[in-house]
């Protein structure tokens, strides 16, 4: 359908999944040496959305990434931005697959970068980056599969002194989770699996294992009071952290069961 109906386009076609952070790594590669706008395939711009992105980057030039005010089908406001992970996460499911379970209240986006303000992610269901920046720390992670890539991006970014940044003047609509409730059990333990990955890669693997022996007690009790998929997600997450020994090494991420057959 690309092909046929956007003949502007260039599809990349790659002989395997490699993940999100490692896809979008090579439609880096691929584009123009420009800066680069990146879209999940539920999410889409609403008016001159891409246009007011692009003015808030080049009006922001310590800015790396920058991304838009997201909202669902219905004109809701989505999260749009986070706090980097610390060892008491208590395991709540990505707002980027479930944004309905955490929206902010109307008129509560602000812009980074004002004095005092303290550092964050961008949701990444749109991003728009920096070539500069990207040169400067590297693209995505591939040990990252799938979750957290732009966490661990966005901190590289802030620690070589730039910034990451929201832009209220643009709007984009986010449906959320349509690629990972599907196969949510899998795709939570990657979740799991890129937190650990995140506090030992930037923190240590020390931190690393004493978020593993909290999460797992925490989940223990999230599946006590949860139903279904969502509770067979948390008991088996919890049973793999059991033998889970966090560490900051590189390479080929460690996939889950299953998550060769995914799309990213």
């Amino acid at each position: 359908m690309a092909v046929a109906e956007y003949p502007l386009v260039e599809l990349v076609r790659l002989d395997a999944n490699r993940g999100y952070g490692a896809a979008a790594n090579v439609g880096i590669e691929t584009s123009a040496p420009n800066d680069v706008l990146l879209m999940n395939a539920d999410a889409w711009p609403l008016a001159d959305g891409v246009e007011a992105l692009v003015a808030c980057l080049a009006g922001r030039p310590r800015a790396a990434m920058v991304g838009p005010r997201l909202v669902g089908r219905d004109g809701m406001p989505q999260p749009t931005r986070f706090s980097f992970p610390t060892k008491w996460w208590t395991g709540s499911p990505a707002v980027s697959s479930w944004p309905d379970r955490a929206r902010p209240r109307r008129g509560t986006m602000k812009s980074a970068g004002q004095p005092g303000e303290s550092r964050f992610v961008v949701v990444g269901a749109v991003l728009l980056l920096r070539r500069a920046a990207l040169e400067q720390v590297g693209s995505f992670d591939p040990s990252f599969f799938i979750f957290n890539e732009e966490v661990d991006l966005a901190w590289r970014f802030w620690e070589a002194g730039w910034t990451c940044e929201s832009c209220a003047d643009a709007t984009f609509v986010h449906i959320g989770g349509s690629a990972t409730r599907s196969q949510w059990p899998t795709m939570y333990h990657e979740q799991v699996r890129g937190h650990l990955r995140f506090l030992a890669k930037h923190q240590g693997p020390s931190v690393a294992e004493d978020a593993r022996n909290y999460l797992r007690r925490v989940l223990r009790l999230r599946a006590l009071f949860a139903r279904g998929e969502v509770a067979d997600a948390y008991r088996e997450a919890a049973r793999w952290l059991d033998g889970h020994v966090p560490t900051s090494g590189n390479g080929e991420p460690e996939r889950t069961g299953g998550s060769e057959d995914r799309t990213s």
